[in-house]
């Protein structure tokens, strides 16, 4: 069994807010523009199970019958055909997230920006973001040896600025060394 991540950059969001208990509530919605660059995705990810010599290939929605290919060849490519047509409202298909990226976007405005170029939150002196979430935009492919740099970068510029303290230097190492992991 193998599987393949679709990574699609979304051009349209959503919002994560807090209602009036305390507790999170996400609102995103699949826009149609996003779904046809989902579904290209998924379409080629299939034809490359098939290609690689797969013989059934499961798809993320729940409607849907399974692909079957012989000889690198999908036997059934009516399912594919399909994809665009179904329903895609929230809780009838498989999407996530692998590499959360840009929720902490790294940037010269505090306005828009949560962090700044060096790393350092706006809000909070010398607490520092080196991961990920701090892409100033979602880089739509595996983000490992980028999330690797923005945390070299941080740490070098941590070791030139002269911050100092125990629990900011130990935070930022901890951030650091989790952002390598």
């Amino acid at each position: 069994m193998g599987s393949f991540i679709v990574l699609t950059r979304d051009r349209d969001g959503g919002r994560v807010n807090i209602d009036k208990y305390g507790h999170v509530v996400v609102d995103y919605v699949l826009s149609e523009y996003d779904r046809a660059h989902m579904l290209a995705g998924v379409r080629g990810a299939a034809e490359i199970h098939a290609a690689a010599g797969a013989h059934t290939i499961f798809l993320p929605h729940g409607t849907l019958p399974t692909l079957h290919a012989q000889h690198g060849q999908i036997q059934n490519p009516k399912v594919l055909e399909q994809l665009p047509h179904l329903s895609w409202r929230p809780n009838q298909y498989g999407l996530y997230s692998a590499h959360q990226m840009s929720s902490c976007r790294m940037g010269g405005d505090s306005f828009t920006h949560p962090v700044s170029p060096t790393g350092e939150t706006y809000e909070v002196r010398n607490l520092f973001v080196a991961d990920a979430s701090a892409f100033p935009a979602c880089s739509g492919v595996n983000p490992m040896l980028t999330t690797m740099a923005l945390a070299h970068f941080t740490a070098q510029h941590l070791k030139t600025s002269g911050v100092t303290g125990a629990s900011t230097t130990s935070s930022a190492a901890a951030s650091v060394a989790a952002t390598a992991s």
